[in-house]
């Protein structure tokens, strides 16, 4: 009795393999939400010129929620890193031999998570020790967070600008989301910089979902085209491997 040489526990393996990898392009969703998430469980916080005495009134009062919020923004730098990771993993195989653009996009994950963290800590200092912070350490702290933005907006704007670049030399993502995430990147250095950084956060989940629906090939998918390209040329044996 004669069995395929690959046997149905290597596929079923390599499947669920694949299906986990697939599921990693979603993080990059799961981080543009939980970066909104924090935003909004934060609330409206005080503007970099606030007096001291109404930055420590506003931290005290909502302590817990600013706590929270500072919480959920740093872990929002676990899926940033993740999604930048996958990205770089299907950029290097659509592109081949260029390492650039893929070590760019996970530099800029990278940068992304680091921001996250920076931010979330500035706003734990305050939420946390509001009461106990000189009023000229409150003011500072608060003139800091208030400006945090810059923390990780540069690496968003840089993960955009790179996952465009890819998507055009490489079609991984469609042309047209290349060229419309070139222009958002640049408008978030522009006056309109906020809701161009909004529109980002539009491009990288629907860029998540495109790199979810587009797995990679699998070895089924890589078999079937040789066997294609053999076809054609008449050049390679076709026989199925078979083992006893």
């Amino acid at each position: 009795m004669t069995t395929l040489s690959s046997p149905p526990t290597e596929q079923l393996k390599e499947r669920s393999g694949r299906r986990l990898r697939d599921l990693t392009a979603l993080t990059g969703g799961l981080f543009v939400l939980g970066a909104v998430g924090a935003f909004v469980i934060g609330g409206d916080t005080p503007d970099g010129n606030a007096s001291a005495d109404a930055v420590i009134a506003h931290y005290t009062a909502n302590r817990t929620q600013g706590i929270i919020a500072a919480i959920v923004l740093a872990l929002t730098a676990i899926p940033t890193l993740a999604f930048a990771a996958r990205l770089r993993e299907r950029a290097r195989i659509a592109l081949g031999a260029d390492r650039t653009l893929p070590n760019l996009a996970f530099g800029a994950g990278v940068l992304t998570a680091a921001g996250f963290l920076g931010a979330a800590a500035i706003h734990l200092a305050l939420a946390d020790y509001a009461r106990d912070l000189e009023l000229s350490a409150a003011q500072a702290l608060n003139a800091l967070g208030a400006d945090s933005f810059l923390l990780f907006t540069t690496g968003i704007a840089t993960l955009v600008l790179a996952g465009s670049l890819i998507a055009i030399r490489s079609r991984l993502l469609p042309v047209w989301l290349g060229w419309t995430g070139i222009s958002i990147a640049i408008a978030m250095f522009t006056p309109v910089g906020f809701f161009a950084a909004c529109v980002a956060g539009v491009w990288i989940i629907t860029a998540s979902l495109l790199l979810y629906i587009r797995a990679e090939p699998s070895t089924d998918d890589t078999e079937s085209d040789r066997v294609i390209a053999a076809t054609t040329t008449g050049n390679a044996d076709l026989t199925p491997t078979f083992s006893s």
